[in-house]
């Protein structure tokens, strides 16, 4: 079973992934563009902490394209074969707890709890309230 914690800990590293793929050249240019474009609305470490934080009732749209749009380059990625070992690596990491595509697309619909239903700090201590 996928942690609250977990997932945000995947959507950090599905940003530092993009990055990642920047500078790994031994991915084709085509993959590395989309990622390039990606990185302008895939939302910051900051950023899902401060949604988390204030338990937004939804990712604002444009978050939730870029994480399912992101799933998309995960799979690509994958399916291509390209990439360093550790642009694999870290890959697996992030695929790992990533949000499926609905998933995704649901919480910038609103979800019934708000973000925190489904993300939470790192840090977060289970042994205390929300």
């Amino acid at each position: 079973m996928t942690m609250p914690h977990e997932r945000t800990r995947s959507v950090r590293w599905g940003y530092e992934l993009l990055e990642e793929m920047l500078l790994d050249e031994t991915i084709d240019e085509a993959i590395r563009a989309t990622a390039r474009s990606l990185v302008a609305t895939y939302p910051s470490p900051d950023e899902i902490l401060n949604l988390v934080e204030a338990n937004a009732q939804a990712l604002p749209q444009h978050v939730s394209e870029a994480l399912v749009k992101a799933g998309e380059l995960w799979v690509l990625l994958r399916r291509s074969h390209q990439g360093t070992e550790a642009t694999k690596h870290s890959l697996m990491y992030v695929e790992r707890h990533y949000p499926e595509p609905w998933i995704a697309q649901a919480l910038g619909k609103a979800p019934l709890h708000g973000v925190r239903s489904w993300l939470l700090p790192e840090n977060h201590d289970y042994t205390r309230e929300p």
